[in-house]
């Protein structure tokens, strides 16, 4: 019975022995397969179908932040591009008696506005717009500026950003001698990412000084990209087409120089860093004959029609006009009395077009622009005087609903309104006086795809500054003129383009990536 017991003992640590054997081996073999997946893993891509797709736009979504805090660009008067003095005093060239005035204004929920000679110095004591009067329900800010010997930049401040809130300025510069002889008008300009200008042609005699100032504490780097009217695409430039602008500073390029022999440019100038203001400084000499100068402004965006309000009676006209694709473009005389077909032209993609019109006809108060596919249009009108010219821009425009406009003291001026649209429309227009003081209001009525002349004196005595409230296709502008150019028969044209008083905003796109561990 012990012998038995002793195999059945034998025979049990056996059967144990090659069961431990066997759980071995399949731990062994497993770890070796985990292994294996793993590195393979590691070393192949899986199948496409094993894998999920990650949605990234299904949730993208754009918002428009409204901007409460912004600030504006006011150019210095009008000056030689080359103020250094050379050759005999007689051949010297010279600003002559240039004068100058600026004011600047705050409409409604505005709850500050510095301005401050730019570029802006370390211990800047800024001016201030202020209200004359708390009580008054015009709730409008004022400040007489001095752009005599530097440009003015205004850092404002908002309650809200609604229609009708805004800060606006404009400057004038005028001289009854010298090389500068004539008149020049510029509106304050906002800070952006980009400006775009249509230049008159870069002939012998021509210096268009483009103007970049950065007003943040960041340089920046732009990008000059010029198309002209010789062929389509984007020119290969005889100077850099790239500028850097020091944080709190200003950079200039003679676009002239750049791109000589054109009869007209598109320039585009865009800032890899920092929002930056931009204008450019045109002077135009006929040997030792002033020819004109004046400041051209950032282009609006493009659009099919548009309206050039301020072209009036005597103007030498010609349109210059830019499309990304060749487009037909109609242009019209705007009366009273409605449009009057003057030409229409067929205008290549990515190429400038200078279109002359010749002189403006009797009753005219703008021109009208209709074409088959999005443009960039602006008009440069010009007055001859004895042995003297001089010249304005005038940008086309597609209406704001809520705008303004201020009126340098020292100068007078005559208002141009146009309404786009085919209905008929009723304008509201108020005037203030330089102080804020609401002047008087009045109702305008323009019909349909006509325009109307304004005189500020109609809407109260002392008028310096309006706002006007329309629909979203009426464009309105001013014309000025100043007394001593004027008795003293010296040609002058200046425009002065509305300012938009609608909220300023930016789009910000954000995407819902799931790629992103949250």
């Amino acid at each position: 019975m012990s012998q038995e017991l002793s195999n059945r003992k034998r025979g049990g640590s056996g059967r144990h022995t090659a069961s431990t054997v066997r759980r071995v081996l399949v731990a062994l073999l497993t770890i070796v397969v985990i292994l294996a997946a793993f590195a393979a893993l590691i070393v192949l891509k899986p199948a496409g179908w094993l894998v999920d797709s990650p949605s990234v736009t299904s949730g993208t979504t754009v918002q428009h932040v409204s901007q409460t805090q912004y600030g504006l660009l006011c150019p210095q008067q009008m000056t030689l591009a080359d103020d250094e003095n050379f050759g005999d005093s007689e051949y010297q060239a010279t600003a002559g008696n240039i004068a100058s005035s600026a004011l600047y204004a705050a409409f409604g929920s505005v709850y500050g506005a510095d301005v401050y000679d730019y570029p802006v110095a370390d211990d800047a004591q800024p001016g201030e717009l202020s209200d004359s009067d708390l009580l008054d329900s015009a709730n409008v800010k004022t400040l007489a500026g001095d752009v005599t010997k530097s440009a003015q930049y205004i850092d404002a401040k908002l309650l809200e950003a609604k229609s009708g809130t805004g800060v606006i300025g404009s400057m004038a510069s005028w001289a009854t001698s010298g090389d500068l002889k004539g008149m020049s008008a510029a509106s304050c300009v906002p800070t952006a990412l980009s400006d775009t200008f249509l230049l008159p042609a870069t002939q012998t005699g021509v210096t268009e000084q483009l103007v970049v100032s950065n007003p943040s504490q960041k340089s920046t780097s732009l990008d000059v990209t010029v198309y002209g009217t010789k062929h389509a695409g984007k020119m290969s430039l005889s100077t850099s087409s790239t500028l850097t602008v020091s944080a709190g500073g200003q950079a200039t390029l003679d676009i002239a120089a750049a791109a000589p022999g054109q009869q007209g440019v598109y320039v585009t100038v865009s800032s890899k860093e920092t929002p930056i203001s931009s204008v450019v400084k045109v002077i135009r000499m006929q040997g030792l004959k002033p020819q004109g100068s004046d400041v051209v402004l950032p282009l609006q965006t493009a659009a099919l029609t548009q309206a050039m309000p301020g072209v009036v009676k005597g103007d030498a006209v010609t349109v210059l006009v830019f499309a990304r694709r060749s487009t037909t473009v109609t242009l019209s005389w705007v009366t009273d009395e409605g449009r009057v077909e003057t030409k229409t032209v067929t205008v290549p993609g990515n190429r400038v077009t200078a279109v002359d019109l010749g002189n403006a006809p009797d009753g005219t108060l703008g021109l009208f622009a209709d074409a088959t596919s999005e443009i960039s249009i602006q008009a440069t009108v010009s007055q001859s005087g004895s042995g003297q010219a001089d010249f304005a821009f005038v940008p086309g425009e597609s209406g704001q609903q809520a705008s303004g406009l201020v009126i340098p003291s020292s100068t007078s001026a005559s208002l141009q309104l146009v309404n786009l649209s085919d209905n008929d429309q009723t304008v509201t227009v108020r005037g203030f006086d330089a102080s804020g003081k609401a002047t008087g209001s009045k109702k305008i009525q323009v019909d349909a795809t006509t325009g109307v002349s304004v005189d500020p004196e109609d809407i109260g005595a002392g008028t310096q500054m309006l706002t006007c409230r329309a629909g979203k296709n009426m464009v309105w502008g001013a014309r000025l003129s100043q007394t001593s150019l004027s008795s003293g028969k010296v040609a002058q044209a200046a425009y002065l383009p509305a300012s938009s008083l609608e909220p300023q905003s930016r789009e910000v796109l954000t995407a819902n990536d799931q790629r992103i561990v949250h």
